[in-house]
C-alpha cells in the first residue's frame, strides 16, 4: 500500500516486513492530531518571523530545482491562522507559471516545519583552507514542529553491522572455502526523494529568505521525518 498510495509520516506507522516487534508501541502516548494542529500553528507563526540565514539562497535554488522535478510545489500563501503573509518568488527567479499565479493557496489544514541548512565540509578541511567548498543540504525541523511527536511505532528496523559481515565471511570460508572476499555497496542518490508522501498537506516547509518568508510543499518523503 505504501509504494502505491504514498508513505504515512504521522500517527501510527505501519510495521515493516520482518522487522522485530517492540514489547509495546513507542512512545506509549503520542501527541494527538488535534493537539498537533494547534501546536504547529503556533510554531508556524514563530517561524514566519525568523530571519534568513547565510545559506537561504542556496536552499531556495535547491527547492526550485526540486519543483522542476515534480518533488515540490509552491510557493504558497500562508493560512490566515498563521498571522503573517508569505512572499512569492522574486522576479529574477520567476517562471511563466509564477507570473500567472504568483502564490498558490495553502489549505487551512496545512502543517509546516522550518527549513534549515545542514553544512558539511570535505574530510581534509581546515580553518586555514577557506577556499574549500562546503556542501549545503536542506533539512526540515520536524522535531520542533511537533510532527515527530505524533508518530508511534510497533517495531524497529533491522540494521546490519560490522558483525554481520564478519559472520558472513566466516560462513563463506567454513562452507565454501572462500577467502578472497569483497564487500560492495552503493548509495542510491536521492532514494527517499523518489517515494511518494501519503498526505502532502502535512509536509509544508517555511524558508526565511532576504525577500521574506516563503512557503513550499513536499510531494515526496523528506529528510527530518521520524516516520
Amino acid at each position: 500500500a505504501d509504494p502505491t498510495l504514498g508513505f504515512p509520516l504521522l500517527g501510527c506507522i505501519p510495521p515493516g516486513t520482518g522487522w522485530p516487534r517492540l514489547p509495546e508501541p513507542r512512545p506509549p502516548c503520542p501527541l494527538s492530531m488535534s493537539d498537533f494542529t494547534a501546536a504547529n500553528c503556533n510554531y508556524a507563526r514563530v517561524c514566519l518571523a525568523r530571519k534568513p540565514h547565510e545559506h537561504s539562497g542556496v536552499l531556495l535554488e535547491q527547492i526550485i530545482e526540486e519543483r522542476n522535478l515534480g518533488r515540490m510545489y509552491g510557493p504558497y500563501r500562508a493560512p490566515a491562522a498563521w498571522g503573517s503573509p508569505t512572499v512569492p518568488l522574486p522576479l529574477e527567479l520567476q517562471e511563466p507559471r509564477d507570473v500567472a499565479c504568483p502564490l498558490l493557496c495553502a489549505p487551512d489544514t496545512a502543517a509546516a516545519a522550518l527549513a534549515f541548512p545542514i553544512v558539511t565540509w570535505p574530510d581534509d578541511h581546515t580553518d586555514n583552507a577557506p577556499q574549500q567548498t562546503c556542501k549545503v543540504r536542506r533539512g526540515e525541523d520536524w522535531r520542533r514542529s511537533h510532527h515527530n511527536s505524533t508518530c508511534q511505532v510497533s517495531d524497529t528496523p533491522y540494521h546490519h553491522t560490522v558483525d554481520s559481515y564478519a559472520h558472513g565471511a566466516r560462513a563463506a570460508f567454513r562452507d565454501f572455502g572462500l577467502t578472497d572476499l569483497t564487500i560492495w555497496g552503493h548509495d542510491h542518490d536521492g532514494a527517499y526523494r523518489q517515494c511518494a508522501l501519503r498526505d502532502p498537506t502535512t509536509a509544508f516547509l517555511i524558508l526565511p529568505t532576504v525577500h521574506g518568508p516563503m512557503l513550499w510543499n513536499h510531494s515526496v518523503l523528506l529528510f527530518g521525518a521520524l516516520g
